[in-house]
């Protein structure tokens, strides 16, 4: 229940074009940290150490993401269907299922990397119909789909390293 009402949340400051500092994954924060005590004036430290005090990585959408993935342990497969699982829930399982992180992930999904997409779906293990079926669903078929989701799942790995190598 929590990742829904996170998941609304994130729903609800992205249509009022916000993004509160305690949603930012953690290497964001400490650099927004990191920037606020480097251009803020001096009153500025407590409402700073506020923020650091109150941060909980875990309690973020991103943190519950990984949390209710965990949990699924084996039943991570379920998430790799788009249109069940939806973007947010898709690209947390992908990226546990892949071996990738989240961003890479979420970059993958753009139209322009449909290559890419089919690499990570087939380094989680999902069949050449199933590969091609989350791609047209996400994206438009670039040259290389076939042929990354016609790899076996080792090799989709290995390029996927080389590519963020």
């Amino acid at each position: 229940m929590g990742v829904l009402a996170a998941q609304t949340r994130f729903m609800q400051s992205q249509r009022r074009m916000e993004l509160p500092l305690s949603e930012l994954p953690a290497d964001l924060f400490a650099l927004a940290m990191k920037c606020g005590q480097d251009l803020a004036h001096p009153g500025a430290g407590t409402a700073l150490a506020t923020c650091k005090d109150r941060y909980d990585e875990a309690a973020t959408r991103s943190g519950l993401f990984v949390r209710l993935i965990t949990a699924m342990r084996r039943a991570v497969i379920a998430t790799l269907s788009f249109e069940r699982a939806g973007l947010a829930l898709f690209a947390s399982g992908l990226a546990a299922a892949s071996g990738q992180t989240r961003n890479a992930v979420v970059l993958a999904c753009h139209e322009a990397h449909g290559a890419t997409l089919a690499l990570s779906l087939r380094a989680a293990g999902l069949d050449l119909a199933a590969v091609e079926r989350q791609v047209m669903l996400i994206s438009v078929l670039t040259p290389g789909v076939s042929e990354a989701a016609g790899l076996g799942v080792s090799d989709a790995r290995a390029r996927l390293a080389g590519m963020a190598g």
